[in-house]
C-alpha cells in the first residue's frame, strides 16, 4: 500500500491534517484516498515520523487475526485505526474480515502466509480458504450456515441469509452508529443516550429487513418481533456470546446446548408464522387456535406411525437433520471430502434426487418471493 506514495507525500498529508483539515479534504486536495490519510495520521500520532516509514506487514497468527477481525467487524473500530494499531495493511484486515464473514473465525485458520520473494523468484501463489461456493464458474457467498443449530437469536441472524444481513449491517446499521455510536459532548447521561441509539438502530435494521420482504404489516410485525428478541442480547453485551460452531470437537451437543437450540428454534418458528400469515387478523386467528388446549393436546399425532402422510415426512425430516448435523463443519450438507474419489456417490445421489422430484410432482405452487 505504500508503494504509491512517497514519505514526502505522507508527511505533507499529515501536516495538512495537523493544520486542521479533515482527512477527506486532504485526500481530495492531494489526490489520495481518504483511508490512507487517516491511517498515516494515526501512525504519526502513535510513533511520530517513524510510523510513516515503509515497513513490511506483520505476519499475524490465528489468535491475532481473530482479535483484529473482532476489532474491525464486531466492535466497528475504524479500519485505519486497526491497521495502525496492529501494524498490518488495510488490505489484509479487509481480506480477513471478508473470510470471517463467509466462514466464521475457524476459516481464518486456513489462511496461508503470502510469499515475500521478489518478482520472478518463485513467489508462491496466493491461496484463499474454501469459504465460497462456486456455480458455473461463479463464486457465491455462503448464504446460510446451519441457522437452525443456533443457540440464541443473535447467532441465528449471523447464520441466516448472510448476504442480506451483511448488506444491511454495512450500509444501514453501521452508518447509523451501530452499537458504538458517537456521543455528543453536551449529553449529560452518555450511557442512557447510547442505549437509546442502539435500540433505535436495532429497530430500524429489523423493520427494514421486514419491509424488504414485502409491503405487508405482517412483515413489519415479523421484523419488530425479531428486534424485541435481539435487543436484550445486544444491550447486555451477549450478542457475540456464540461465535463458534455448536458442539465443536464433539459428536453431540450438551444438554444445555440442546435446550438452547430447541428454544431458539421455537422462537424462530413462531416468527415464521407471523411472516407467512397473509393478514394481521389471520395471524391473530392462527395464534389463538395454536394456543388452544385441544391443539396442543393433538400435537402428539405428528409422531404416530399410522399416519399415512405424516410418518414419511418425519423420516425425511430426521434424515435431513442428521445430514446437516454431521456436515455442519462443511460448506454445505452434501459436501464430500476428496469428491473426485467418490464420483459414483455423486451419480447415485443425482438419480435419487431426480426420482424424488418425479415421485413428488403435484400441484404447482407459486414461489414465495414472487409476491415481493
Amino acid at each position: 500500500m505504500y508503494k504509491k506514495h512517497s514519505i514526502e507525500e505522507r508527511l505533507l498529508a499529515v501536516q495538512k491534517c495537523l493544520e486542521g483539515y479533515a482527512p477527506r479534504g486532504v485526500g481530495r486536495m492531494l489526490g489520495i484516498e481518504e483511508h490512507y490519510v487517516s491511517e498515516w495520521l494515526e501512525r504519526y500520532r502513535q510513533n511520530g515520523i517513524a510510523g510513516l516509514q515503509k515497513r513490511p506487514n506483520k505476519h499475524a497468527n490465528f489468535e491475532e487475526k481473530c482479535k483484529i477481525v473482532c476489532e474491525y467487524a464486531e466492535k466497528h473500530v475504524p479500519l485505519h485505526r486497526v491497521s495502525a494499531e496492529y501494524h498490518v495493511s488495510q488490505a489484509a484486515v479487509s481480506r480477513w474480515t471478508r473470510i470471517y464473514r463467509q466462514g466464521g473465525y475457524e476459516a481464518l485458520r486456513t489462511i496461508k502466509p503470502q510469499g515475500t520473494g521478489r518478482k520472478g523468484m518463485g513467489r508462491p501463489k496466493k491461496q484463499e480458504p474454501q469459504t465460497e461456493l462456486e456455480l458455473f464458474g461463479i463464486k457465491l457467498m455462503r448464504n446460510f450456515n446451519n441457522p437452525y443449530f443456533s443457540r440464541d437469536i443473535a447467532e441465528f441472524w449471523r447464520r441466516w441469509h448472510i448476504s442480506l444481513t451483511t448488506w444491511f449491517r454495512d450500509y444501514v446499521y453501521i452508518p447509523l452508529g451501530g452499537s458504538r455510536p458517537e456521543i455528543p459532548a453536551h449529553i449529560q447521561n452518555p450511557d442512557r443516550y447510547k442505549k437509546l441509539i442502539i435500540i433505535r438502530n436495532t429497530f430500524v435494521i429489523f423493520l427494514l429487513s421486514g419491509f424488504w420482504h414485502g409491503a405487508n404489516w405482517t412483515f413489519i410485525a415479523w421484523g419488530a418481533y425479531h428486534a424485541l428478541l435481539f435487543l436484550p442480547l445486544i444491550l447486555l453485551g451477549k450478542n457475540r456470546k456464540y461465535t463458534n460452531q455448536v458442539a465443536e470437537g464433539r459428536f453431540l451437543p450438551t444438554w444445555k446446548e440442546s435446550l438452547q437450540i430447541l428454544c431458539t428454534f421455537l422462537l424462530v418458528v413462531l416468527g415464521w408464522i407471523i411472516f407467512r400469515a397473509p393478514h394481521m387478523p389471520t395471524l391473530l386467528h392462527y395464534l389463538e387456535r395454536m394456543l388452544q388446549w385441544g391443539t396442543l393436546r393433538a400435537s402428539y399425532r405428528f409422531f404416530l406411525p399410522d399416519e399415512n402422510l405424516v410418518w414419511p415426512t418425519n423420516i425425511l425430516i430426521i434424515t435431513m437433520l442428521l445430514v446437516e448435523w454431521f456436515q455442519r463443519n462443511k460448506q454445505h450438507g452434501l459436501e464430500v471430502t476428496d469428491a473426485h474419489k467418490y464420483k459414483w456417490l455423486r451419480v447415485v445421489f443425482y438419480y435419487i434426487l431426480i426420482l424424488f422430484i418425479i415421485s413428488n410432482a403435484g400441484t404447482e405452487h407459486t414461489f414465495i418471493y414472487f409476491q415481493f
